[in-house]
């Protein structure tokens, strides 16, 4: 059984049949079977546009639903999907897959340089007899969304896609296009933003031949990458191990080059034998390219002998995980794995 996601495309019905050979082709040829285009919504993959418009979900395959309740549907029949090429990466081969077996087709894919799109047409080599269920019906996959990563995130204006069902003769019977329906958008009111962190850090070296080190922030850097700004003040949490750092201090605070006083504290302190944690706010609210830096001090504390174990240094933004316009950069989180402990 092959398992596929799917696009939720609404509800819709489209007429499809085959060409009239020479013996059929009287006035009296049979109506053409319909085939209704059911929403099949799966595994959505968060996008965002770069504007304040929505975020939209988008199904991580590109897929469509035939259920052809009123007749089979002929050899030769073509079903054209056209998707944004920035959106979906064509699958090489498309298949259409029916009753958990793959249908014979043949397909075709061509990118049109003109519009930015991308068509796929799959042509049935073998009859799709009638269904008497919707979950028993064919389903035709072509593509799968690209991984959109940082900074190559936002997908300006997203191109809507269509799909055709044409006769055997190429003689369009119906189009549909494949927008997102409205319970796969979120409205955000709010153009995405995100955060990225560096720091530097500082050595505590120890032992009868200083042979130990462990490395603990001295700075870290918080850059605003825009395009719109952060909803929330900024915050950070620094854990460290509870052994080698009694305590770490605010030293100072700059945003864009220029000292700021007063607009830090101290939100919680937690200590026990598996680390010290230390939670920040700022009355900040970063903008894109403002870049808030945080000189930090530590009291240290050394130990008689090397360790068994160590807690490495971690530094986090934090209250980042509930908003949905946040750009997904991968680097929100800041640590050092070059300390030496033990023998």
């Amino acid at each position: 059984m092959l398992t596929l996601a799917g696009l939720t495309l609404g509800a819709g019905v489209v007429t499809i049949g085959s060409h009239p050979t020479a013996a059929s082709a009287a006035p009296s040829e049979p109506a053409s079977p319909t085939v209704r285009l059911e929403p099949v919504a799966d595994d959505p993959v968060v996008v965002l546009s770069g504007t304040s418009t929505a975020v939209a979900s988008y199904p991580r395959q590109l897929a469509v639903r035939l259920v052809n309740e009123g007749g089979a549907l002929p050899v030769g029949t073509t079903v054209t999907l056209t998707f944004d090429q920035r959106l979906y990466a064509p699958l090489t081969p498309a298949v259409i897959t029916m009753a958990g077996r793959q249908v014979a087709t043949t397909s075709a894919v061509a990118a049109i340089a003109e519009t930015g799109m991308t068509e796929y047409t799959l042509t049935l080599q073998e009859s799709l007899p009638a269904v008497t269920a919707p979950a028993a019906s064919a389903v035709a996959v072509v593509g799968t969304v690209r991984t959109a990563t940082y900074p190559r995130d936002l997908l300006h204006r997203p191109q809507v896609g269509a799909v055709k069902i044409d006769r055997p003769s190429h003689q369009p019977l119906s189009r549909r296009e494949l927008r997102p329906s409205s319970n796969v958008r979120t409205k955000i009111g709010r153009v995405p933003w995100g955060f990225e962190l560096s720091g530097g850090w500082a050595r505590h070296v120890w032992g009868v031949e200083r042979q130990f080190v462990y490395f603990h922030p001295q700075s870290i850097t918080i850059t605003a990458t825009g395009p719109g700004s952060a909803p929330m003040d900024t915050a950070f949490t620094v854990s460290l191990d509870p052994r080698l750092v009694q305590e770490i201090e605010v030293a100072a605070l700059q945003l864009n080059g220029k000292r700021i006083d007063g607009r830090i504290r101290r939100v919680s302190s937690l200590r026990d034998g598996a680390a010290y944690v230390s939670r920040w706010r700022t009355s900040v609210k970063l903008k894109k390219g403002d870049v808030l830096d945080v000189r930090l001090t530590s009291r240290l504390a050394t130990p008689t002998a090397g360790l068994t174990t160590i807690k490495h240094p971690l530094v986090e933004i934090d209250e980042l995980s509930l908003e949905p316009s946040q750009r997904q950069t991968g680097r929100t989180t800041l640590t050092c794995l070059d300390s030496v402990w033990g023998a």
